[in-house]
């Protein structure tokens, strides 16, 4: 057997993407290819480990980055890591479990704010990834005008990608006024 080609590579985590997210991507059945999932976009990532010397050669990974569902104002995001051995996997996000309370019924004012967990996310909204920096973003609106929102920032670090930062923005008030829940210096 042989070393498997970008071509297969592709058409496997294809595969794996499509049976994954039947119920939560609503663009798999879109006419479209990148809409679809049909055709992702693919971003190499070369890199050494903490532990690697300098000597050694790049490692060379795969990102796949999957449009999956869009909504009325957020369109969601799967990827999916090719490692230096062929394994792929789904990429899962950190991301803070909100316990929000507000003032009033209208939402405008934030009584109070705290992290009550942690969970994983499959999927980003409205996610982008620099090519420059090995970092994905997002910037989830909670409405359309996005005045309540809540974004992050994941660093691609030793063959993972880690989360750097989140901030949220709970006040349904007509501005911005995030609230950096997290920010890790390394």
């Amino acid at each position: 057997p042989g070393e498997e080609t970008a071509e297969e590579a592709r058409a496997r985590v294809i595969a794996m993407f499509r049976a994954a997210h039947p119920a939560n991507c609503n663009k798999l059945e879109d006419s479209r290819p990148f809409l679809s999932g049909e055709e992702p976009q693919i971003f190499p990532l070369k890199f050494r480990y903490d532990s690697d010397s300098a000597d050694q050669p790049e490692r060379l990974y795969t990102l796949y980055r999957f449009s999956c569902a869009m909504y009325a104002y957020n369109l969601g995001e799967a990827y999916y890591l090719k490692d230096d051995y062929g394994e792929i996997s789904p990429v899962s996000f950190a991301e803070p479990d909100l316990d929000i309370a507000y003032a009033d019924d209208s939402s405008e004012k934030v009584k109070s704010m705290a992290i009550g967990g942690w969970r994983a996310s499959t999927l980003l909204i409205n996610s982008e990834f620099d090519e420059k920096s090995a970092a994905i973003t997002s910037f989830s609106k909670w409405r359309g005008v996005g005045d309540a929102f809540s974004s992050g920032s994941w660093e691609f670090r030793n063959g993972e990608f880690v989360l750097k930062s989140y901030a949220v923005d709970a006040s349904y008030d007509g501005e911005q006024t995030p609230e950096e829940i997290l920010k890790l210096v390394k």
